[in-house]
């Protein structure tokens, strides 16, 4: 596979199911992950560049947006959660005003 279509494809992937916020959470919440991810994924991408060698870089584009669509998965988690503690929350209000 090309260098561009291998890139193309992963960014049309985790665009498709991006939420922001997302970044934020994960790195502050799982040491970094976020970040960690799309260093490693750099420095792949600079070895092929430099070495003209992409069969590391298809490899690494696969963990590389795995991880990241699992980031987003645990993010939406959160966020369901936050949205029905938010939701109880109201429901009690209701059932307690006079």
């Amino acid at each position: 596979m090309q260098f561009s279509k291998i890139i193309q494809a992963i960014e049309n992937e985790i665009n498709l199911a991006y939420v922001p916020g997302a970044i934020k959470y994960i790195d502050e919440h799982f040491g970094e992950a976020w970040s960690k991810t799309i260093d490693r994924f750099d420095g792949a991408l600079s070895e092929a560049l430099r070495t003209g060698d992409y069969s590391k870089l298809e490899m690494e584009g696969d963990i590389y947006k795995n991880n990241i669509l699992h980031f987003i998965e645990k993010y939406k988690q959160f966020k369901r959660g936050k949205d029905v503690d938010r939701f109880l929350e109201s429901c009690s209000n209701d059932l307690f005003r006079t």
